[in-house]
């Protein structure tokens, strides 16, 4: 099995080809869409949230124009550099950290917890209790913690006749991958080649079903956990894709 559990390796998957391989997800459309959705699991737009991790902060930036206090945290200073560029002339600001997702404690407290475009999951399966365990301590009673994520359920149908593999061409590159199911986590294997360079990366998601997220969260202390189907799913391939709300 692999499993991605160092800061290197991370950064490494998400690199230039991962960037270019979701140009037609990171869109205003899609995060515009994402919001709505985020916004329509909530009952009040005030408070302290927490965007963890944040990318390019397409989600940050506009919760917080709509009222929140905004931290958010990612491991990549180079999208967390344009993430810092998109704030001039918004009313608002979002309070960037260039931080493992491992090292979230003493930030503070939140009403609200997002982790979303599928980005939990890839620390080996100890971390990645821990990390709910981390997002557990830093919410208020009464907060909400949204996860974006693939349903394993699901999954397991769409790979059961084997690996799924999928090729693009963009800006002179050539990008293959190739996904499969090693026990209950999704490793994807990308390739690549262009303009002289060739790169391989893999990465390594454990993935939970929909039982598996009630049990994770109730027995944490949250009182109420939902399942819930992606309103306004990815621009690429919305199958999969479910939001887990859980209220402390």
């Amino acid at each position: 099995m692999v499993a991605v559990n160092h800061e290197s390796t991370l950064l490494e998957f998400f690199d230039d080809d991962y960037w270019l391989s979701h140009e037609n997800y990171l869109t205003s459309e899609q995060a515009d869409a994402d919001v709505a959705e985020i916004c329509g699991h909530l009952v009040t737009f005030a408070g302290r949230l927490l965007d963890a991790p944040c990318g390019t902060g397409r989600i940050a930036a506009r919760l917080s124009q709509l009222g929140f206090e905004v931290d958010a945290v990612d491991l990549d200073p180079r999208a967390l550099s344009l993430a810092r560029s998109q704030q001039r002339g918004l009313s608002r600001t979002v309070t960037y950290f260039e931080r493992d997702l491992r090292k979230l404690i003493g930030l503070g407290s939140y009403e609200v917890i997002v982790s979303w475009f599928n980005s939990f999951g890839y620390f080996t399966s100890e971390e990645n209790q821990q990390l709910l365990d981390t997002y557990t301590s830093l919410l208020r009673p009464g907060g909400v913690l949204l996860i974006n994520t693939l349903d394993l359920g699901e999954v397991r149908t769409i790979l059961r006749e084997g690996p799924l593999e999928e090729t693009i061409e963009v800006r002179g590159r050539t990008i293959s991958s190739t996904a499969e199911l090693v026990e209950n986590r999704l490793v994807t294997n990308r390739v690549g080649q262009g303009g002289g360079e060739l790169r391989h990366r893999t990465s390594s998601v454990e993935l939970f079903t929909k039982a598996q997220w009630s049990d994770l969260l109730m027995s944490r202390g949250f009182t109420a956990v939902e399942v819930i189907p992606r309103v306004q799913p990815s621009l690429g391939d919305p199958v999969a894709e479910v939001t887990v709300r859980a209220v402390l």
